[in-house]
């Protein structure tokens, strides 16, 4: 029987006993109503306290289970004492009054069970001196696949210890993500005015090589219209340029990480700056179509895309056909913008840096281009570069995990 039954059953049974007494009947009706109203309020005060403790205990079991869930923890033992770590620390003066019953993992799901005990200011007239409370609680978080493209600025003001510093944080990040996922793909593309896409690439078929004059050193130029800002191939080929200069190639989408840490240490410096080639670049390493088709592998598991642009200075150049010889420069930065609104509207999480740039209309250019504000970094010198890279790396790591 519960606490309300049991107060209901003793305020009829005193009811009966009053009404079975002849004498005084007001009285005795005063009284009954008077029990039952105070029975009632004292009741419900008790029940009152008892639904705020589960709220309480519900709170803190799907806390516990969140967070163990996101530990990625199977041993029994070691969620047990997270979970009871996580009680004490969080209600130091309980006095073991919540009891974790049970805690355990089932694939991706960490499920809890939670007890308490609630005292009764009331009920315990009526036999209850404490009211036994008992909430579950579930939660799933699973590792999804990163795809994360690497667009860096290797133009001629890159050189020295400039260059340097993005080796190691770029390095870094990399790292960081090893350590978090055994899932993560990597693309690398070094960009100054035009990108190197890898010189084993002469005889595809998606490569329109009409304009190549001896040697091709991999770089290549811009189609024509709007197809200037598109990904795909399509059928319309990517004209190879000659007789230009195009710095390490692209490091197509890979999850041999040790290879891409050496490609990213073998970065050089020497060119002018056209945002555009590396952004366009990038996303095509994502996008799963040729020329780089390595996106669409293991295409069943979820994966989140990414995309980090680091540069250091303003776009020097521009677009002139399929050249990108041309010096207007606000046609580069509208260039800019239309190719940031299509990698954001493909579903690609963008981050930029803005490396020691002065300039304030190109560090709101990459805020505008960045997915929003916290994914937009002004790095001041090589400390607060190391920490930018740093910070995506951390947030990409989170980002791995999904409930």
């Amino acid at each position: 029987m519960t606490f309300l039954q049991k107060a209901k059953l003793t305020a009829s049974n005193l009811a009966l006993s009053y009404a079975n007494d002849t004498k005084g009947n007001f009285a005795t009706i005063f009284a009954i109503g008077l029990f039952v109203i105070v029975g009632g309020l004292a009741a419900s005060i008790d029940i009152g306290n008892a639904f705020s403790e589960k709220q309480r205990l519900q709170d803190t079991a799907d806390q516990i289970s969140l967070y163990a869930a996101k530990t990625l923890e199977t041993d029994r033992g070691a969620l047990n004492a997270f979970a009871q770590d996580y009680v004490n620390f969080n209600y130091p003066n309980t006095k073991g009054d919540i009891v974790i019953e049970n805690i355990q993992r089932n694939g991706d799901t960490v499920s809890v069970e939670a007890t308490t005990k609630v005292g009764t200011a009331f009920g315990q007239f009526v036999g209850f001196e404490t009211i036994d409370v008992r909430v579950n609680s579930a939660s799933t978080f699973r590792s999804k696949g990163l795809d994360v493209s690497l667009v860096l600025d290797t133009t001629g003001s890159m050189s020295g210890a400039k260059i340097d510093t993005l080796r190691e944080a770029a390095t870094d990040l990399i790292s960081t993500l090893e350590d978090a996922s055994a899932d993560i793909r990597v693309s690398v593309v070094p960009f100054a005015q035009y990108v190197n896409i890898g010189t084993e690439n002469l005889n595809e078929r998606w490569l329109d090589t009409s304009n190549v004059n001896g040697n091709w050193a991999g770089c290549v130029g811009s189609r024509s219209g709007n197809r200037a800002d598109t990904p795909d191939h399509n059928g319309a080929n990517f004209p190879a340029i000659s007789g230009t200069v195009c710095n390490t190639p692209i490091t197509p989408l890979t999850d041999d990480l040790d290879t891409v840490k050496q490609d990213i240490s073998a970065l050089v410096a020497q060119g002018w700056t056209y945002m555009p080639s590396g952004l366009i670049w990038g996303w095509r390493t994502l996008d799963g179509a040729a020329p780089f088709r390595q996106a669409r592998e293991n295409g069943n598991l979820q994966r989140e895309r990414i995309m980090v642009m680091m540069t250091d200075g303003a776009n020097t150049r521009a677009s002139s056909g399929t050249l990108h010889e041309s010096t207007q420069t606000q046609a580069a930065d509208r260039d800019t913008r239309k190719l940031c609104r299509g990698i954001k509207g493909d579903g690609i999480q963008l981050y930029t840096i803005a490396y020691e740039i002065s300039s304030n209309s190109t560090r709101n250019l990459l805020r505008g281009c960045a997915s929003d504000k916290e994914n937009y970094f002004d790095a001041r010198d090589a400390g607060d570069l190391r920490t930018a890279f740093a910070e995506i790396a951390a947030s990409l790591s989170s980002l791995r995990l999904t409930n």
